[in-house]
């Protein structure tokens, strides 16, 4: 049972990443910013042997959509939860990709931004919370996937 899981898992991850022929910046005339932008990302904090933060880039069109998967966070009285989060209309300037996510049951929004260092490194922080700038200084660094 667990082997079919893994590999509708992995078949469904190839399915969403080869979706996007932009994906990974190829385009005649060479790579473009989101090739450091896309794909799947990993903190290398963990959270019970796990990363903390995965996010997803891609293409669809002329839009940057994605998603985020956030382990061991704080809400109400628990401290760990699983939030999973989309987004769409990311705004790429060069390496860099700024993006909002909304929190569960109208408890406001997370302003992120993502900045690729290298093809395979980057950092995610969280900007503002509801519009106005987070009091903590929230930063992940960030390994890409293979």
């Amino acid at each position: 049972m667990k082997k079919s899981i893994c590999v509708v898992a992995v078949v469904l991850a190839i399915q969403w990443i080869s979706a996007s022929p932009r994906l990974w910046g190829q385009q005649a005339g060479g790579p473009t910013g989101v090739q450091v932008t896309s794909g799947v990302w990993r903190s290398t904090e963990q959270f019970e042997g796990e990363p903390r933060i995965s996010v997803a880039f891609r293409e669809r069109g002329n839009e940057i959509e994605g998603w985020a998967v956030l382990l061991g966070q704080h809400r109400k009285n628990d401290d760990r939860v699983t939030l999973g989060l989309t987004f769409h209309t990311a705004k790429r300037n060069g390496n860099t990709v700024t993006f909002e996510t909304l929190l569960p049951e109208d408890e406001g929004t997370i302003g992120w931004s993502f900045n690729a260092a290298s093809p395979t490194t980057g950092t995610l922080t969280a900007l503002t919370e509801s519009g106005q700038p987070v009091q903590d200084h929230l930063v992940w660094e960030l390994k890409r996937e293979n």
